[in-house]
């Protein structure tokens, strides 16, 4: 399973040929002619005739085309195979051993079951042994691999329901085929079982759909209309064989191989018949409404959520209104965020805040705001400080009209909080319950009712806040301590045994399990994608909770795969720059950005027309730590390696967009023997981005880093996740090229974003897909859209990239993420406070509700 990105699909398709080749070898050396009364000298040569021959042929045809309509089925995720003297390029030569040893058992077996002139036998007590000593050598390869590997096996409880399955499955396969060769050829036994297989592998592509020019669907109805119509031409070869034994059993059996080759032709025809073709384009959306007044805005947010807004809320407008927000109601990635804490008690946060900020070692850094004034602790470590420093320039416009409150910010570029579904259900609906009790007083207060505590317009000083920060827990033996919330999750896969429990009980994440990491599990991706015969083609991003339907992420995400933090599943508040979907952390506005540490430059930029066709990248092998080869699956490594197979093809030209992608600085978070895997591989991809005239031997990942405005020298840009968000996604929107962006992490940002408006969305599993999506839009081909405009592939990048451009100058600028921060922290100070319920902003006089 560690291997299958080196495994050639279909070769089991030529189990049906070989078994044929080996049982006429079979009867050919075990038939004593010399006995036979008929005897000739030319019996060994009509042996080997028809229906040998045309056997042989009509068998060999099917394998090949089988074969091939398995493979137009296959969707990669370029999940990486190792080349040159390691064991696992060897893996399609091994696939066809097993093959040729597969037809032999089959053959073998065949032989025996029929015994003396074709008298069946019973070789139930052989085969039992048989199987057993199988069984037995296949308990001392995985002893071996238990005891010299370092990975060690943990199989999940859904896991080992699937593995109890498929052993299930399997031996009733073996069965029914130990049976069936008393009765029917073994040939056709290898092919009824290998068609089987491979029919079930490929049926879910016949559904898929075209999205982009210029992929065609005719290859995947030609590749299974011939493979079909050569399993009829077999069945009816065999079935009326002059040769062929007319016992009722195999009549029987033979009229129930018609009837299901009938049933797949039907299906066929079916899809072929009702198949569509359906072009996806990307309409504009209307302009977001925005309030003009602060009432508006007021009454905006009432009818949004249902309360008041907190105190100082005009404040935050004015401030927004004087800095030409673009964004004035559209805020529910705080309300989200903070919906669950609702569930909790003031007093609750406050103490789990606290908590928090007793480990700073862990990446927690505590901040606190008295009386208008942020004071950082002085246990932050000094090669963060720039964050902090950053976060209170962000806020000292503003830090005047924040209540007293404390929080903590997350250091690391991995989110921290993943608590268990059940308990963000509970809190939700608690928190959703408190939002009805404090709509129910401000109506009550609306309708001249008595309501005690209350209502305050202005923050109150009811709330008591330590003066001090918390001093550092440390061990007995001096070390510091870490917080008993948080369990050390360095190195480990994170999907099924966290994730999951961060997902509803009948989600995929918890029943199912994805055992392929190199081919595409089209059930994942279908609800956010659009199928094609090129690949998948992302057509918007997933949903709430995506990731819960989406378990093949398990192997193809260095974040997921193998993590670099401690991770808690207490819901505990702490402030993060991103998150993944299932976390629960809070979102706020990445200092990084802020403070310009991958700055755009205009002066530096030049126009769409001016830049290479081309797509670029260069960055650092940081999404996880590498360990067990589990890196071959990190997103980065597989745009790597697919970028550098897209250089090497040769049959790019000035039409189709030039491949510069590579890893660049030193290799680091790698175990041994990944470090040198790593080295090795990267070190021959960077071979493809060397500049002209350069020799390909010499040039390595120290020699392919390049400034940063290099980006704006190419019309196509890759951004990626590493361990965290990506910090070079805004600089890339700013620019005048066009960002694809393979993201799994959120940002505050990414709700005011709209995909294929402001940039090109792509899936983590990248594909085939990704590249015929780089190549239409790098081409001069022509659409037509619903409307009938009329443009060409390059020209509707050019758009996109201009609208993105205009948007990101109009709404991630600094001043929309300190609007975002100011706002962001009037929620929160209003969900710690004791007197919560009684805490908004209404005016100069209550609204009608």
């Amino acid at each position: 399973m560690r291997r299958t990105q080196c495994a050639q699909v279909g070769v089991s398709a030529f189990l049906p040929f070989c078994v044929l080749l080996i049982d006429a070898a079979i009867r050919y050396w075990t038939t004593d002619y010399t006995q036979l009364e008929t005897f000739s000298k030319s019996a060994p040569r009509q042996q080997w005739k028809s229906p040998v021959l045309t056997y042989g042929l009509l068998s060999l045809a099917w394998s090949v085309a089988a074969m091939l309509a398995v493979d137009s089925a296959r969707v990669k995720t370029g999940t990486i195979c190792l080349v040159g003297k390691h064991m696992e390029a060897h893996t399609p030569f091994l696939q066809v051993v097993m093959c040729i040893m597969d037809g032999i058992i089959i053959a073998e077996l065949s032989s025996l079951r029929r015994g003396p002139g074709d008298e069946p036998v019973d070789i139930s007590k052989f085969f039992s042994v048989f199987c057993l000593v199988a069984s037995g050598f296949m308990a001392i390869i995985a002893l071996f691999f238990m005891i010299f590997s370092t990975q060690q096996l943990h199989l999940s409880s859904v896991a080992r329901r699937d593995l109890f399955l498929d052993t299930l499955m399997a031996s009733v396969a073996i069965a029914c085929a130990k049976t069936l060769l008393t009765w029917l050829h073994p040939t056709t036994v290898a092919m009824l079982t290998t068609g089987l297989t491979l029919f079930g592998y490929r049926f879910r592509a016949l559904d898929s759909s075209l999205t982009l020019p210029p992929l065609s669907q005719a290859y995947i109805f030609q590749t299974t209309a011939v493979t079909t119509g050569l399993s009829g031409a077999w069945f009816a070869m065999v079935f009326y064989s002059k040769s062929a034994p007319r016992s009722s059993t195999t009549v029987l059996l033979h009229r129930c191989l018609v009837l299901g080759y009938l049933a797949a032709i039907a299906m066929l025809i079916t899809f072929s018949v009702f198949f569509s073709i359906n072009n996806t384009h990307v309409s504009l959306p209307a302009s977001a409404k925005m309030s003009k007044t602060l009432d508006e805005a007021v009454t905006q947010y009432q009818n949004r959520h249902f309360l008041p807004p907190p105190p100082n809320f005009d404040k935050w407008y004015e401030f927004a209104m004087s800095r030409s927000s673009q964004v004035i109601d559209s805020f529910g990635q705080i309300f989200d965020d903070l919906i669950p804490y609702w569930g909790l008690e003031p007093a609750e946060i406050r103490a789990r805040t606290a908590h928090l900020s007793e480990f700073p070692e862990m990446g927690m850094a505590a901040l606190q705001i008295r009386n208008g004034t942020l004071r950082q602790s002085p246990h932050i470590p000094g090669t963060h400080h720039w964050m902090t420093d950053s976060i209170e320039k962000m806020m000292e416009p503003f830090i005047q009209y924040l209540p007293d409150m404390d929080f903590v910010i997350n250091l690391a570029d991995e989110c921290r909080v993943l608590p268990r579904y059940e308990d963000v259900r509970d809190l939700r609906s608690n928190g959703r319950a408190a939002h009805n009790k404090v709509a129910q007083r401000w109506k009550d207060l609306q309708e001249n009712r008595n309501v005690e505590g209350g209502p305050f317009r202005t923050w109150t000083n009811n709330t008591e806040w330590p003066q001090d920060f918390m001093e550092p827990r440390k061990n007995p033996d001096g070390s510091f301590a870490t917080s008993a919330h948080f369990v050390e999750t360095i190195r480990k896969q994170l999907y099924y045994k966290w994730i999951a429990d961060a997902c509803p009980p009948e989600s995929a994440a918890r029943n199912s399990r994805w055992w392929d990491w190199s081919t595409l599990c089209m059930d994942c991706i279908e609800p956010h994608t659009e199928l094609t015969t090129g690949g998948a083609v992302m057509a918007h991003n997933p949903p709430p909770q995506g990731i819960c339907y989406q378990p093949d992420l398990a192997y193809l995400n260095g974040f997921i795969r193998s993590q670099t933090q401690a991770t808690t599943k207490t819901l505990l508040p702490v402030f993060s720059q991103a998150r993944v979907d299932g976390f629960a952390d809070i979102l706020f506005p990445s200092p990084w950005n802020f403070v310009d540490k991958t700055e755009y430059r205009e002066d530096t930029d030049i126009e769409w027309g001016r830049k290479g066709n081309s797509l670029f990248w260069r960055g650092s092998s940081s999404d996880g730590i590498a360990r067990d080869g589990g890196w071959k699956g990190f997103l980065r490594a597989r745009a790597v390696h697919e970028s550098y197979q897209e250089a090497r093809k040769g049959s790019r030209d000035a039409i189709t967009p030039r491949v510069n992608v590579s890893f660049a600085g030193e290799i680091h978070k790698c175990d041994s023997p990944d470090c040198g895997q790593e080295s090795e591989m990267f070190n021959l991809w960077s071979g493809t981005v060397k500049p002209e005239g350069e020799a390909e031997e010499g040039y390595d990942l120290g020699r392919a880093s390049a400034p940063f405005e290099e980006h704006w020298r190419h019309r196509h840009l890759l951004d990626m996740d590493g361990a965290g968000f990506s910090g070079r996604f805004i600089p890339f929107l700013e620019s005048r090229s066009l960002p694809h962006r393979a993201a799994l992490f959120l940002a505050w940002f990414d709700e005011r974003l709209q995909e294929w408006q402001h940039y090109v969305p792509v899936d983590t599993r990248l594909g085939r897909g990704f590249w015929a999506v780089l190549d239409f839009l790098s081409s001069s081909e022509v659409v037509v859209d619903d409307a009938g405009f009329r443009q060409t592939g390059d020209e509707m990048a050019e758009r996109i990239a201009e609208q993105g451009r205009d948007w990101a100058k109009k709404a991630l600028r600094k001043e929309d993420m300190q609007i975002y921060m100011f706002r962001l922290l009037l929620e929160y100070g209003r969900v710690v406070s004791d007197d919560r319920e009684a805490l908004g902003y209404t005016g100069t006089g209550i609204p009608d509700w």
